[in-house]
């Protein structure tokens, strides 16, 4: 929580109860996916069979062509749309 004093006096953006996180020493820790790019060998080892026999499953959403990408665009920011997993807009074959 280093700098949550610059929102004692000024609402600064994010969450208003973000200073709750102190009182319930809760820990906040992003996510950063090169953190463990040490370990892509080993998940492409096991993803990669587990893609290819079914068993790991990818979902997408492809629209046709590049009039389809705005539409696409706003499915991406509207809950509950008709997308499914990642949002590809096929150019060309």
């Amino acid at each position: 929580m280093c700098g949550g004093i610059a929102g004692y006096n000024t609402p600064v953006p994010g969450p208003r109860n973000l200073m709750l996180a102190i009182a319930k020493r809760l820990r906040l820790e992003g996510f950063i996916v090169t953190d463990h790019a040490k370990d892509l060998p080993t998940f492409l080892a096991e993803a990669v069979p587990a893609l290819n026999s079914g068993k790991l499953i990818n979902r997408e959403t492809v629209v046709e062509g590049l009039e389809a990408a705005p539409a696409a665009l706003l499915d991406l920011l509207h809950p509950g749309a008709s997308n499914i997993g990642k949002m590809i807009v096929k150019l060309s074959d």
